[in-house]
């Protein structure tokens, strides 16, 4: 998952071949009605809600440096929390 300037963008992966892209779900920040950013369970836990029309989306983010692998992961959950923030106002 991460953001561009104007949209929210989601690759569909494999189930164990990871490497293998299916697709991806691009949404434009402006076809959001509605985004909530939510601190979670866990410190390390963002709850992000968001409306568009009828449709709706929850996505739990979290940044566990201790059992992720992920180079950045922490600055990177930051920036989409950002980005869609900014949606948001």
């Amino acid at each position: 998952m991460g953001v561009t300037e104007k949209s929210l963008v989601i690759a569909v992966l494999e189930t164990f071949d990871i490497s293998h892209i299916y697709g991806k779900i691009c949404i434009p920040f402006n076809q959001f009605d509605e985004v909530k950013i939510k601190k979670g369970l866990v410190p390390s836990q963002r709850i992000i809600k968001m409306k568009s029309g009828k449709t709706k989306l929850k996505l739990s983010l979290v940044n566990n440096t201790i059992t992720a692998k992920v180079k950045d992961q922490k600055l990177g959950m930051q920036k989409i929390c950002e980005a869609l923030e900014k949606v948001a106002k």
